[in-house]
């Protein structure tokens, strides 16, 4: 009776916990609605011809995005930087891109901003910089 009891009880947990992980999907449609957040900001700030993509960068990719040999307008501090790859290498937390483009007073220009997902809360944050501008 004890055995079926404590199997119950940890089946019904990890059903639960389970339960918590945002999927795949839950994912995606959060990412939209940031990415959306993002070029609606832009827009209002008078920009046009705004667009984003979305990425999942692996560890590799990330290292090349912070090689020295990079060069962007605007770099993200140490601090930001730690976190994101603290973020990479923890269980409930998921590390996305989103570069958003857009043109205004005649350039165009280009923002990265890396989203910090915490999958078990439905949480997350952002960290921006610019890319390229023109």
């Amino acid at each position: 009776m004890k055995t079926s009891l404590t199997a119950l009880f940890l089946i019904i947990s990890t059903q639960v916990f389970a339960q918590n992980i945002m999927s795949y999907a839950e994912r995606d449609n959060y990412l939209e609605d940031v990415a959306k957040k993002l070029r609606r900001s832009m827009h209002i700030a008078g920009h046009d011809d705004v667009s984003s993509h979305i990425t999942y960068p692996s560890k590799e990719d990330l290292d090349d995005y912070f090689s020295d040999d990079q060069y962007y307008e605007s770099d993200l501090d140490r601090d930001e930087i730690k976190n994101i790859y603290k973020c990479f290498d923890a269980k409930r937390c998921r590390v996305y891109h989103i570069a958003t483009s857009s043109s205004y007073w005649g350039g165009y220009g280009v923002e990265g901003t890396f989203v910090l997902l915490y999958i078990y809360n439905r949480a997350h944050s952002e960290m921006t910089h610019t890319i390229y501008s023109e």
